[in-house]
């Protein structure tokens, strides 16, 4: 909030971005700004950063299941619960239209939150095509 607008202001917010980000500083509060009234720029690194995030968690917690013998029961837990907090901070973007945006949470929310994404990509042909095809074998 503090970056004048004026011209490279959104390659320095999404630099600081990026590097909150990076040093886990960002606030659940920042990010619900960024959700809510942020360049598509600024949501688009955000949105990526989760995703990254979120797929990391993912092999964790499935490397932790898949080895139980040597996996702690709190490791898994605090895995999952990791996975919850980062979900929750995706889901503020859900009401983006953006191409890349909508993109990113296709790929890393978990399938019942997918159809909260529908009106978001209901622009983008191939996207609704490929969020019905992942809600559809869900179901099955």
């Amino acid at each position: 909030s503090r970056v004048k607008r004026e011209k490279g202001a959104t390659d320095h917010k999404e630099r600081i971005v990026k590097a909150a980000m990076g040093n886990s500083a960002l606030s659940d509060t920042l990010i619900k700004k960024i959700a809510k009234s942020s360049p598509k720029r600024i949501k688009r690194a955000v949105v990526s950063i989760l995703r990254d995030e979120i797929e990391t968690q993912n092999r964790i917690l499935r490397r932790a299941e898949a080895s139980p013998e040597t996996a702690e029961v709190e490791h898994i837990a605090e895995a999952k619960e990791k996975l919850d907090k980062l979900e929750a901070r995706a889901m503020l973007f859900v009401g983006c239209t953006d191409y890349n945006v909508v993109e990113s949470l296709i790929d890393c929310l978990s399938r019942d939150n997918l159809p909260w994404l529908m009106p978001s990509a209901s622009p983008h042909h191939w996207l609704c095509r490929k969020l019905s095809r992942l809600i559809e074998n869900e179901e099955e």
